[in-house]
């Protein structure tokens, strides 16, 4: 990731730990039978997290593009 997607991944990281549904990071459950969760963290970048069964954690797993992230959950 760029030097400037970092910046912006470590702001948005700032705004998702104060509130996760800020609509600027689009963070929403994409895969609910594995608990995966997906976030904006920059223009053109996505996260992906497991949510914890018993807790209110995500494990956060992958960090990269928005291409990337179509070809891993299956929406090419």
């Amino acid at each position: 990731m760029p030097q400037r997607g970092q910046e912006t991944a470590k702001k948005n990281y700032e705004i998702w730990k104060e509130n996760p549904f800020h609509p600027s990071l689009e963070f929403k459950e994409v895969k609910p039978r594995e608990k995966i969760w997906s976030v904006r963290v920059g223009i053109g970048w996505r996260a992906l997290g497991i949510k914890k069964l018993d807790e209110e954690k995500i494990v956060w797993f992958w960090v990269g593009a928005h291409s990337e992230y179509d070809k891993i959950l299956g929406k090419n």
